[in-house]
């Protein structure tokens, strides 16, 4: 028994790996990996200030900048940042240029980095 594949069915995409995105150059300064649990640990929040953990969650969801972040309130308490702080902080970073915030009533904030962070 053979099945035939019709290329006008809408699925017969499906299952092919999508097209890979371009990467971002890699760079030559120094850096320091830091696991998320040390973020999240609030005995460090004198090391770690929030602007600091919302920043590098960013850069981590965002895929260092590639993709919109669905900014969700869970995922920020799981980083000790309530909601309004939460607001606080992106209205910070929109104002100093940093990311974009697309907000629809009722909706998470979709925030999208604006490069180069460095």
């Amino acid at each position: 028994m053979t099945i035939e594949l019709d290329p006008d069915d809408p699925l017969y995409d499906v299952g092919r790996p999508a097209k890979a995105t371009a990467r971002i150059p890699r760079s030559r300064e120094a850096y320091v990996k830091t696991p998320l649990s040390a973020l999240a640990r609030r005995s460090n929040d004198d090391i770690f200030p929030q602007l600091t953990r919302l920043c590098f969650y960013l850069q981590l969801r965002s895929r260092e900048g590639q993709l919109p972040v669905a900014l969700t309130n869970d995922a920020m308490l799981d980083f000790g940042i309530s909601r309004r702080q939460k607001y606080r902080l992106l209205r910070r970073l929109e104002k100093d240029g940093w990311v974009t915030i697309d907000q629809t009533l009722g909706h998470h904030p979709v925030v999208t980095i604006i490069l180069p962070w460095w």
